[in-house]
């Protein structure tokens, strides 16, 4: 389909909010309340010092600028690659599809997984979408806790939507 013809189509990506993780990944742990959990043997931080971003923002000054401008890049890269699956369009699917993932302390993504799919193939579209960051020039810039790079937890919601 020819991008002009998306038009009839409008993908609408609202990140209603960059949440980084929130209670569900507590919901796989034995430790309560806790920042830290381990995926596949290794620690991961659902909060740190810095968060982790999206890159091409380094040479905005304050760290707000620099989480604005991350953000706002990261919404360009998944409107720019992600696909509204051909088999959603024909049933009218919208909804929210929410993805979890790891960014790791080398800036890697990692461990991708749909927590929330409305199906028809929209949580595997933005899956793609995902783990094709690796893929960038760039590399995420990690998150950090306590001076040094740590592996962080970061939970996506993305709104399928036709007009």
């Amino acid at each position: 389909m020819k991008k002009r013809n998306l038009k009839k189509y409008v993908l609408i990506l609202s990140f209603l909010s960059i949440v980084f993780s929130s209670g569900s990944i507590n919901a796989q742990s034995d430790k309560p309340n806790t920042n830290e959990n381990k995926i596949n043997g290794y620690e991961i931080t659902k909060v740190a010092e810095e968060m982790p971003r999206f890159p091409g923002c380094e040479d905005k000054i304050s760290d707000k600028e620099k989480e604005d401008c991350a953000r706002t890049k990261m919404l360009e890269y998944v409107y720019r690659n992600l696909t509204y699956p051909t088999k959603a369009r024909k049933k009218r699917t919208q909804g929210q599809t929410v993805l979890q993932f790891v960014v790791t302390d080398e800036g890697r993504i990692d461990h991708v997984n749909i927590v929330r799919d409305i199906g028809d193939g929209c949580g595997d579209a933005v899956k793609k979408v995902i783990e094709s960051m690796n893929q960038m020039n760039e590399s995420w810039i990690p998150g950090r806790k306590g001076g040094k790079n740590v592996n962080v937890i970061y939970t996506l919601p993305v709104k399928f939507s036709l007009r």
